[in-house]
């Protein structure tokens, strides 16, 4: 049975904190977080000593579609990770990063989606404490907070 691990990005393996003074809290909705997205592929990697080898890889991040492309460029040229699935935030998606999660973790484990089983996820990242909590507690994952730096903040 093939074996997966769940990471987060912004934060967590991607180091945006020079960026994230680029969100305008004066916006609405996801605009807030145009400018700080935009740039998200000239982060350094960060932790990736809390990726497990032997394990696929899916990401679940709140960066939008939009920047999916450089994204992925991003995992392959400056992480070096080759992922399996990435499940992406719609452009116009504004919940918070915990429900927006809890939906797509719910997606993963759905037969008429993604169709992954629960015991197939051995681990779990993400820099957000009450992201970490949900995952243990709505679906039983082994899970851990792994942060870039000492504080959480707001991000999409």
């Amino acid at each position: 049975m093939q074996t997966y691990q769940i990471i987060d990005l912004d934060g967590c393996i991607s180091d945006d904190r020079w960026r994230r003074n680029l969100i305008q809290p004066s916006l609405i909705g996801q605009a807030r977080f145009d400018a700080y997205h935009d740039l998200c592929h000239k982060d350094l990697a960060l932790n990736l000593n809390a990726v497990i080898p032997g394990h696929a890889i899916i990401v679940i991040t709140g960066r939008p579609t939009r920047v999916r492309e450089r994204t992925e460029v991003w995992l392959r040229e400056v992480a070096g990770l080759q992922i399996s699935l990435m499940i992406m935030r719609n452009d116009d998606e504004t919940k918070p990063a915990p429900d927006l999660k809890r939906m797509m973790v719910s997606w993963l484990f759905d037969a008429n989606l993604y169709g992954f089983l629960p015991e197939q996820v051995v681990s779990a990242i993400d820099d957000r404490a009450d992201v970490v909590e949900l995952y243990r507690r709505d679906f039983g994952l082994n899970s851990r907070v792994v942060r870039i730096g000492d504080e959480e903040h707001e991000h999409a």
